[in-house]
């Protein structure tokens, strides 16, 4: 009877064996693919964050910084922000002058997303304490990093002073503040730019205000001139007027003024020297303001000789440029070059 259950048993066990071994081999498989996939391990050093209550400030604290060993999947890695991470704690016991040790657990990581922290190199943080307080520092001048493609770099800053918060005693022989630095590499023309207050080393600080400092940079080139001679003035029309323009002189001289390495790039074909005719009266004649507009905005100053012309007008169809639109951005005479008009208006003439 036992041999015959027995048997019965064997016969079952084995019955379709090849379909069974092989699904044996499947799950195998599927079981070290699953773990090879959430078993990818990264390694990152991270700060740890010392919170305490209002008035209470850190003086010191070892280590500032650990190393923590994340496990998860490769998929996750796309949503893991390296500058979110770090270790958070909060003392129980924070006495003025007194020290405490503060266990560092996985669960005090933060920003690991799906990731599990699985290990710590260091088990506790040890921390002594001080009375906060507030002190007024100067700010640095930002330090200028690379090169620009020409000239030289000037800075301005504001503010030049801000205030920390800060521990009492770790406070007391500061008086500066360095910022990050200004990369001025490769750059061609002036820009505005915001830099970060970098707090004092080694030192815990709470509060910085403000944290940034507003920086002005000048690319300062060598300037230089350039001349084209009689350059024929152009009528700006509108689009309905059947006007014949014309001028004294018919033609002007342009000097151009600004870094050399702009003005060698310009010719003559990229000069429109005009006036602005558009709305006079026929029947009269103007003195009247020649304008020049550059094509491509180069950051240059334009002079005219002589500045303005008489402009006599006679309605008939021929004669002037007419345009669709009108003409802008534009540079009056002896005004910097902006994205803006800057010409004068038809009414101050």
């Amino acid at each position: 009877m036992a041999n015959s259950k027995l048997r019965r048993m064997l016969n079952a066990l084995f019955k379709n064996s090849g379909l069974k071994l092989l699904a044996l081999l499947v799950a195998v498989m599927a079981f070290y693919a699953i773990r090879r996939e959430i078993s990818f391990e990264l390694t990152y050093v991270i700060p740890v964050v010392v919170e305490v209550e209002k008035g209470i400030a850190v003086l010191d604290q070892n280590p500032r910084n650990v190393q923590i060993v994340l496990r998860g999947s490769q998929d996750d890695v796309r949503h893991l922000n390296q500058k979110q991470l770090k270790v958070v704690v909060r003392p129980k016991d924070t006495i003025l002058d007194g020290s405490t040790s503060v266990p560092l657990r996985p669960r005090d990581v933060k920003g690991a997303g799906r990731f599990r922290v699985v290990d710590i190199s260091h088990a506790f943080v040890a921390v002594s304490f001080d009375r906060e307080a507030e002190k007024e520092m100067a700010v640095s001048a930002p330090q200028i990093v690379g090169a620009p493609v020409v000239g030289r770099v000037e800075l301005e800053y504001q503010p030049h002073r801000v205030r920390i918060r800060g521990s009492e005693r770790g406070l007391r022989d500061k008086h500066t503040v360095q910022t990050e630095h200004v990369n001025v590499d490769g750059r061609d023309r002036s820009f505005f730019t915001q830099v970060r207050v970098i707090p004092p080393d080694k030192i815990w600080v709470s509060a910085v205000n403000p944290p940034f400092v507003n920086v002005d940079v000048k690319i300062v080139t060598e300037a230089a001139t350039r001349e084209w001679k009689g350059i024929s003035v152009q009528a700006v029309l509108g689009t309905a007027q059947d006007t014949a323009v014309t001028f004294d002189p018919p033609r002007v001289a342009v000097a151009l003024r600004g870094p050399a390495r702009v003005l060698e790039r310009i010719t003559g074909d990229s000069l429109l020297v005009f006036v602005r005719c558009s709305d006079l009266d026929p029947a009269a004649s103007y003195e009247l303001p020649v304008n020049v507009h550059l094509y491509g905005n180069p950051d240059v100053l334009a002079s005219v000789d002589p500045p303005t012309v008489k402009v006599t007008l006679a309605p008939v169809r021929m004669g002037g440029v007419h345009l669709d639109r009108p003409l802008v951005p534009a540079l009056s005479t002896n005004r910097p070059l902006t994205r803006k008009y800057y010409g004068p208006k038809q009414e101050d003439r």
